[in-house]
Parts: structure tokens; C-alpha cells; sequence
């Protein structure tokens, strides 16, 4: 019910300033599309939690295949989906769309080594939740291993590095800004910290 009175009425009620607004923008978004109703904004969330589910799901898979093996992934995906908190990800909440942000940011940077889309990604799951923050750390210590640890402990010198580098190293730190983000629109609407 946050979600829906946030993506209908904005941040007007002190209690709902713990919700972190991307979801109930998303639900804003695609709710008025249907009339901006409650059952509208209620719709969308389901929805919105759903399509983040499958393409949850699709990316586990991948996930799976590649570190467990192709025959173990449907079993992944099983046992996930059974988990007995697993209805979260059906429901209106956060939880699918966060999960999915947080796998496709991690993917992207420990699989393809592409920092700029996984800060990306990073930032619209600490937009989502709060924890999303905590992605700076995988992001930082994978991007130290692949261009700074060259060796245990070899660091190459700042003045060797590249503005594409250094635009990759600035994107690891995109899920922290995030969160700062969040703190400077609550501080704008004048909530409570």
C-alpha cells in the first residue's frame, strides 16, 4: 500500500520516505497509463514485479549455465523459485526488480567487463533499495583485479591511465551516488532524515 499512495500522491506522508522512489515511479509511470487509479498503480506493480521476475529468472539461467553447468541450471531455477520466501518476487515489492538489477550489474562486469552498464545498473538498484549501495564493493575490488592488480599487488601508475579508464572507475562508484541521490530528493521534499 506505500508503493501504490507513493506512486499516486508522491512522498506526502512521512512514513512512505523510507521507500526508495524508482518502483513507485516505475508504478506512477504505468499506472496512469491505466487511468492512475489504485487498481492501476496495484497493477503495475504486479506487473512490474512479474516482467523483473522473468527476466530474473532468464538471467539465473544464464548465470547457472555458465558457472554451474547447463545441466544444473533448471535445478537452480527450481530451487529458487520454490524457496519458501520466494512469493516476494510475485508480489508488488521491490524485491524482483532489485534482484535483477543487482545480478545484471554483476554479470555484466565479472562476465563482459563492461563497468560503465554495471555502475548503470548498480545506481537504478540502489534507486530501488537501499542496499544497492553495497554493489560498490564487488564493482571496486573486480575492477581493481582486472586494471590494478596486475600481479598481487602492482598498481599502475594514475598517470597511465586512459579517460576510458578513468570513466570506468567512475562507474564503479555509481551505485554509491545512488544512494546519495536518494538522501538529496528526500532532503528536496523535506522529509525526515
Amino acid at each position: 500500500l506505500h508503493y501504490t499512495r507513493i506512486a499516486a500522491a508522491g512522498y506526502t506522508h512521512p512514513e512512505d520516505s523510507v521507500f526508495p522512489p524508482l518502483y513507485p515511479w516505475l508504478m506512477r509511470v504505468l499506472g496512469g497509463l491505466f487511468g492512475g487509479t489504485h487498481a492501476a498503480h496495484l497493477a503495475a506493480g504486479i506487473f512490474i514485479s512479474n516482467a523483473a521476475l522473468l527476466g530474473l529468472l532468464i538471467l539465473l539461467h544464464q548465470v547457472g549455465s555458465d558457472v554451474l553447468g547447463a545441466a544444473h541450471a533448471p535445478r537452480l531455477l527450481v530451487y529458487f523459485a520454490l524457496f519458501p520466501t520466494a512469493f516476494f518476487l510475485f508480489a508488488p515489492y521491490t524485491e524482483s526488480l532489485f534482484l535483477l538489477l543487482t545480478l545484471s550489474s554483476l554479470w555484466l562486469a565479472f562476465r563482459h567487463n563492461r563497468f560503465a552498464g554495471a555502475g548503470v545498473l548498480g545506481l537504478l538498484a540502489a534507486l530501488t533499495r537501499l542496499t544497492g549501495w553495497v554493489l560498490v564493493v564487488p564493482l571496486a575490488y573486480h575492477f581493481w583485479r582486472r586494471h590494478l592488480g596486475q600481479g598481487r599487488w602492482k598498481i599502475d601508475p594514475v598517470g597511465s591511465w586512459n579517460p576510458r579508464l578513468m570513466g570506468q572507475a567512475t562507474a564503479v562508484l555509481l551505485p554509491g551516488i545512488g544512494l546519495l541521490l536518494v538522501l538529496l530528493y528526500r532532503a528536496w521534499l523535506g522529509l525526515p532524515p
